[in-house]
């Protein structure tokens, strides 16, 4: 039996008879392919040829072998405070990778890119938070995938695994949105031998500051702010062997059983050096497109094996969320249906409220409504084909715009009791013959 279907049956014994999580079955296959590459493969430098394939590294650069050896292409294990640096990359140089960075922070803000910011950057992105740009396709931390104008950073055609907004929210004036404020909180943790790990939580959770007050967002595809002035760490070992152990304390947004990393600072302590501190600002962190729900921040922390004592603390905070209207101008894919939504025009259809389109449209049925006065003026005019009107012996004349047959029938209700009739049928008009005021439907085919 070969060593992958060996391991392949392995997992699949220790999930079905053993009981393991999928979590622990995960951490199998991931162990058992890392002995597989180190007793297994080889790595080969020029013409010489090392017997393991298990590489440890932080960055790799990849050069063109055209082009005085241009960087188009790397990998790279540095996650950064944040979790944003680039992780893999192609199509242009680490640092054009990095400028996705930027350009993602100004899209949250909506502030407008610089010239020639979107075609600067790499063709190829993948960030560590899960954020990317791929070709013209931009993938937000949030999961939310975009392609988005490049002059002014606007989304232009969305891609999301929430529902799309409600019509009614769309065409509501009211505003929508709420915000909360939490003061300053903090919790220290102190290592105790005795102490059981927790049943579900990674090994190096320690405590976690939950922040009491939460927000109630009520509209799908709403925006979250979080601002906090200052997250400090504090970390300490006793260790007398120690060569280094990382504590972190990580902010996370949570709506369920789903987190949005906000932020996290590290401290890193060793028996040369046995206490230490670090501390960062999230100012106006912007998560867009995010499903309604109750959300609500934690600040995890968390220490490898060493840490003898940590504590965490965060500054006063506030968190916000705003459902924005004006800045609904694209098109939409969602978990319940589509929408194309503009300010005159419309199309937006759901699995449980169905069809609903304003403005133009071409498809058979009403061609042109609306009123004619006893002066030949139209008002309530509604249709794409329906122009403008006059008025003619005995009657009145209607104009129709952009058509190219008189393949349809008019119907006429007068506001008083007289009688009308149709006389003449065009493809530019028709003619009524009555008295007084009347309103007019047009039925046919557009073309």
């Amino acid at each position: 039996m070969s060593e992958r279907k060996f391991a392949s049956t392995l997992i699949r014994d220790s999930e079905d008879k053993l009981g393991l999580t999928p979590e622990q079955v995960s951490q199998l296959l991931a162990d058992v392919n890392t002995s597989l590459a180190k007793t297994k493969g080889f790595t080969k430098i020029g013409d010489v040829t090392l017997p393991d394939g298990l590489i440890f590294t932080s960055l790799i650069k990849l050069l063109d072998v055209g082009n005085d050896g241009d960087e188009m292409a790397g990998i790279s294990g540095i996650a950064g405070a944040l979790k944003n640096n680039p992780a893999f990359w192609a199509g242009g140089a680490y640092e054009q990778a990095f400028a996705l960075i930027s350009f993602l922070s100004k899209m949250s803000a909506g502030v407008a890119p610089s010239d020639g910011e979107y075609d600067a950057l790499a063709s190829i992105s993948l960030l560590h938070n899960g954020a990317a740009k791929i070709g013209d396709f931009i993938v937000e931390e949030s999961g939310r995938i975009t392609l988005v104008d490049p002059e002014t950073g606007k989304p232009r055609l969305i891609f999301n695994a929430s529902n799309i907004p409600f019509l009614s929210d769309l065409l509501s004036t009211s505003y929508a949105g709420d915000s909360v404020d939490n003061s300053a909180n903090s919790r220290t943790w102190v290592y105790d031998p005795n102490e059981l790990p927790h049943p579900t939580l990674p090994s190096n959770y320690k405590a976690a500051i939950n922040l009491p007050n939460s927000i109630n967002v009520t509209h799908d595809n709403s925006d979250i702010t979080f601002n906090a002035t200052t997250i400090t760490l504090n970390a300490a070992t006793t260790s007398t062997t120690s060569l280094g152990a990382t504590a972190e304390a990580l902010v996370v947004l949570n709506i369920g059983t789903q987190s949005y990393s906000l932020g996290a600072t590290f401290v890193t302590v060793s028996k040369d050096n046995q206490s230490g501190n670090s501390s960062m600002s999230i100012p106006n962190r912007v998560l867009k497109g995010l499903p309604k729900g109750m959300y609500s921040v934690q600040v995890i922390l968390k220490a490898d094996d060493g840490i003898t004592s940590l504590t965490g603390t965060i500054s006063a905070s506030t968190l916000s969320w705003e459902f924005r209207k004006e800045d609904v101008r694209y098109f939409q894919f969602g978990l319940d249906g589509m929408m194309a939504y503009f300010s005159d025009n419309h199309i937006h259809f759901t699995e449980t409220t169905g069809w609903d389109v304003r403005g133009k449209s071409n498809m058979p049925g009403v061609l042109a409504s609306g009123t004619i006065s006893s002066g030949g003026v139209l008002s309530n005019e509604w249709g794409a084909k329906v122009n403008y009107g006059q008025t003619i012996t005995g009657g009145y004349r209607i104009f129709l715009k952009d058509m190219t047959h008189n393949k349809y029938s008019v119907q006429v209700t007068p506001h008083t009791n007289v009688t009308f009739r149709v006389s003449t049928k065009t493809s530019t008009y028709f003619d009524i013959l009555g008295t007084g005021a009347a309103d007019f439907v047009v039925f046919g085919s557009n073309y």
